[in-house]
């Protein structure tokens, strides 16, 4: 398929929906007031919308087959010729005057194809069964795609209009509940039906909508249409509204915003006109005006030539397609002490640490999916000289923009993967730094779920602590060990204050336990591990030469509530963290040599292990009952 051309769209096989039905006059339901507006408008759609007629498929129909269905009530409707100066309709923009919206129009062609060279330009891949004609296997899952139209705000003004207009002419009002269909809704209704005839593959997907659907956005946008329409509703509204709060409020945003200013006619505009109108018959009077103005042809009042050459001409088109994200979830462990969980920049853009957990995990999904960024949201974060061990810390990884996604059937051998790929010591992880367990795929009702249980969190840690003076195992566990549910209150650390509030915060310390007790003397004591209770080789906790100092060191193993700050617990930070280790201690000056997460736990995950222990428990005893 040639990308400078469309193929012909196939049409449907379906029998054509009846029109009399749903276009049968009632009283003086729509007929009175579609006379008035047909032939002025001479846009037999915008004539039946703002009549009052709301059925889709009427607004689908060709117009050949519109005027057939109403020729039997109002006479033959084909005598009616278009003027040469309002071959534009003021209401839809000329964007509902194609003769048949289902045919391959210039505009729906336009539009279709640029949607597909998009999706072509940007490489998405696209399942294999999709052949070049649009055809997909039955076995194949459609690709899902919403469809998100952007139109000048002003038309909800200028439909308004018009009702005011049948109003004030002949003393006529009639409008369902909410107002006449948009003309967003009637194009949105087309273009879905012309891509889903092109692509077959395409399916309107639902709400919310799954990982990898195409997001499908255009604008339509006439500037100097724009700019009249801001004009006039300058014009027609009282001078109390321009002068309010809220009209220089919004236009002093935009101007400091410095986008879209080309954009006058906003709808909190549109809004406060709406509401005026409802109730002032002057402004009321002037947008009839208005109206019968714009019937005429009298777009713009400029008599620049190319102006109105500009006002009468389509829609200027901007066409976007993006994918929606996919979310990853699983667990990261992180060995080293010196990798933040995120990118850390420092004034002049030099960075800090190693490559980061972020970075390491979203590079081999970078190469297998091209996004156009990745995100990773962790529960919690760890400091960048704190490991992370234990199960994981559980994190959530958004991949946006994804060229490629997981399929729906066989995705998890993807995702495994990739997982494999993270934790290859290559790349950014040569070291082995960093390591993801339970990889799978998710949505983005995880990312609440992760924010919801934050307060139930319950984090482990384990850090290697010094205290000044000598401290035996009894009094450990009589002043810390014997400590259950010990409030704590934290003042905002000094090392955060710069960007955290000054607030004072109660923490919870649930448990603590102590071990690998070691009194240092003498000066030039070894300070390696192995002391009075024996350490553990190559745990990580200490370094060679680094408790030398007069004191007692040993392992404090904490249990605590989420967002404690276990290095300000430790040290007192001058005085800001009441209680802590020091004062439990008797006022022993006392520092953090290590730290390390050992879990994160939330509630209900706790809970789970519980009762699986437990099962695992019952089925060891029968067992050993069988013996």
């Amino acid at each position: 398929m040639a990308e400078s051309a469309l193929p012909p769209i196939p049409r449907s096989s379906t029998k054509p929906v009846e029109l009399l039905p749903s276009l049968r006059p009632n009283g003086d339901h729509w007929l009175p007031a579609f006379q008035r507006l047909y032939p002025k408008l001479e846009c037999l759609r915008c004539s039946l919308r703002v009549a009052g007629v709301w059925q889709r498929h009427v607004f689908l129909a060709s117009e050949k087959r519109l005027r057939a269905t109403l020729a039997p009530v109002l006479g033959d409707l084909t005598l009616a010729t278009a003027r040469p100066d309002a071959a534009v309709c003021p209401l839809c923009l000329g964007l509902l005057q194609d003769p048949d919206l289902m045919k391959d129009t210039p505009l729906m062609s336009s539009v279709v194809e640029a949607i597909v060279l998009q999706i072509k330009k940007k490489g998405y891949v696209l399942p294999e069964a999709v052949e070049s004609s649009g055809t997909i296997s039955n076995k194949e899952t459609k690709l899902g795609f919403i469809l998100g139209l952007t139109l000048p705000a002003s038309l909800a003004i200028r439909d308004r209009a018009a009702l005011h207009w049948l109003e004030a002419s002949v003393n006529l009002f009639y409008c369902r509940s909410g107002g006449p269909v948009e003309v967003k809704d009637i194009l949105k209704f087309a273009i879905e039906e012309h891509l889903q005839q092109y692509l077959p593959c395409f399916a309107t997907a639902p709400s919310p909508p799954s990982p990898g659907t195409f997001k499908l956005d255009l604008s339509f946008f006439k500037p100097s249409v724009d700019a009249d329409d801001y004009r006039h509703i300058c014009s027609i509204m009282p001078r109390t509204y321009l002068e309010g709060k809220a009209y220089r409020r919004t236009r002093k945003r935009k101007k400091h915003a410095g986008t879209n200013l080309e954009n006058l006619c906003t709808s909190t505009m549109v809004g406060h006109v709406v509401g005026v109108a409802a109730g002032d018959g002057e402004v009321r009077k002037k947008m009839a005006d208005w109206f019968e103005c714009l019937s005429e042809g009298n777009f713009i009042d400029h008599t620049d030539e190319h102006q109105k050459k500009e006002a009468a001409s389509p829609a200027v088109t901007t066409v976007s397609v993006t994918r929606e994200a996919f979310y990853l979830k699983g667990k990261y462990l992180k060995f080293s002490r010196e990798m933040p969980q995120t990118l850390w920049l420092l004034e002049g853009g030099v960075r800090k640490g190693k490559a980061s957990v972020e970075e390491v995990i979203s590079e081999p999904v970078r190469e297998w999916c091209e996004p156009e960024s990745v995100v990773l949201m962790g529960s919690g974060r760890e400091d960048m000289d704190v490991r992370m061990l234990g199960h994981g810390r559980p994190f959530l990884l958004q991949v946006n923009d994804p060229r490629r996604v997981p399929k729906e059937e066989g995705g998890q051998e993807e995702v495994a993967a990739l997982q494999a790929a993270i934790n290859a010591k290559m790349g950014l992880n040569r070291e082995g730094d960093v390591v993801v367990r339970e990889l799978s795929v998710s949505d983005r009702r995880q990312v609440k779920i992760m924010h919801a249980g934050a307060a139930e969190k319950q984090k482990v840690y384990a850090c290697r602590v010094w205290v000044g003076g000598k401290v035996g195992r009894e009094e450990l566990s009589k002043c810390l060990e014997s400590k259950r549910d010990l409030a704590v209150e934290q003042m905002t650390p000094i090392r955060v204050l710069h960007r955290r509030a000054l607030l004072t915060r109660r923490k919870d310390i649930y448990e603590m336990r102590c071990e690998d007790v070691k009194v240092v003397e003498k000066e030039g004591e070894d300070g390696r591990e192995g002391g009075k209770e024996g350490g553990r080789e190559g745990d990580g906790m200490t370094e060679e030469g680094v408790e030398e100092a007069l004191g007692t060191y040993f392992t404090l193993h904490l249990r605590t509530a989420a967002g404690t700050y276990i290095k300000e617990f430790v040290h007192g930070d001058m005085g800001r963290t009441r209680p802590n280790v020091g004062s439990l201690l008797g006022g022993l000056s006392a520092d953090l040599l290590a730290l390390d997460v050992t879990g994160v736990v939330v509630e209900e995950e706790e809970e789970e292990e519980k009762e699986k222990e437990k099962e695992e428990g019952v089925e060891e005893e029968e067992e050993e009952e069988e013996e």
